[in-house]
C-alpha cells in the first residue's frame, strides 16, 4: 500500500513552503496557459497586482491553527450559532 500523504510531515492545507520570487513570476503565465489562456502584458500586469494584494492574506489564512476551537456537530446553519 502506498500512502499519498505522510501523517508526520507537517503541511498547511498541502503548501510545503512559501512561493519565492523566481517562481511566482512563471506561476501565472503557466498556470494562464495550462487552461488556454492567453493574455499580453497588462493584463499579466494586473493579475501581478491581484496576486501581490491577496496573496499574503490568503497565506495567513492557511497558517491560521484552529486546532483549539471546538468541532461544531449537527451543524444547523438555518440557526444562530451557540453562545
Amino acid at each position: 500500500m502506498t500512502l499519498l500523504h505522510d501523517p508526520g510531515q507537517r503541511t498547511e492545507v498541502g503548501l510545503l513552503r512559501p512561493m519565492d520570487a523566481e517562481t511566482s513570476q512563471d506561476f501565472i503565465p503557466a498556470g494562464l496557459a495550462a487552461l488556454g489562456i492567453e493574455a499580453d502584458e497588462i493584463e499579466l500586469a494586473v493579475i501581478g497586482a491581484a496576486h501581490q494584494l491577496f496573496w499574503p492574506p490568503i497565506l495567513e489564512l492557511l497558517s491560521f491553527d484552529t486546532s483549539a476551537i471546538p468541532v461544531e456537530r449537527n451543524l444547523d446553519l438555518s440557526q444562530a450559532p451557540p453562545s
